[in-house]
């Protein structure tokens, strides 16, 4: 198995590949509903197994596919986010298409 790494805006990237992956791991922009929802169909087109996306919880809420699964990283706390709201602490954990890849 060859290990890729593709780093940058999957909206762009995506249409330059030709190929296909066995896991996607995506950070799609937050609060844009339309971006994340382009972002995340686009990247389960190009993967065979899982696709993983790390948004917040409320974005989650507003998807038109929903997860499989949903996980919570609760952050640890640093400076730079204090001044946010509390939920800016946890993210949340999109999971898809778990029945054709590997399970964690």
């Amino acid at each position: 198995m060859t290990e890729t790494w593709h780093d940058g805006d999957c909206l762009q990237i995506i249409p330059t590949l030709n190929q296909r992956f066995s896991v996607v791991l995506a950070d799609p922009p937050y609060g844009d509903a339309s971006l994340i929802n382009d972002s995340i169909a686009m990247c389960r087109e190009v993967c065979d197994g899982v696709t993983m996306f790390f948004m917040h919880l409320e974005d989650i809420a507003r998807l038109n596919d929903p997860p499989e699964r949903v996980y919570a990283w609760v952050k640890p706390p640093s400076p730079k986010n204090f001044k946010a709201r509390f939920s800016r602490f946890i993210e949340g954990i999109a999971v898809y298409d778990l029945e054709r890849g590997p399970c964690f």
